[in-house]
């Protein structure tokens, strides 16, 4: 009698690989989201900083 090669069994193997990929693709997609949520606050406050500066020198000019 040959023995029987068997093929793919029940496709885990597969299945999880499937799901680390699937997770890996989440992850990736909340990483990018929340830097953007974090970056457009800090452009926000350095404006308002800048605008703040430039106030005061005004208001410095005008007094002398």
């Amino acid at each position: 009698m040959p023995d029987e090669i068997k093929h793919g069994e029940n496709g885990l193997g597969t299945i999880v690989a499937a799901l680390i990929i699937a997770a890996a693709a989440i992850y990736a997609i909340n990483v990018l989201t929340s830097t953007r949520k974090e970056r457009a606050p800090s452009r926000n406050l350095e404006e308002g900083i800048e605008r703040i500066k430039d106030a005061a020198s005004k208001a410095a000019a005008e007094r002398q």
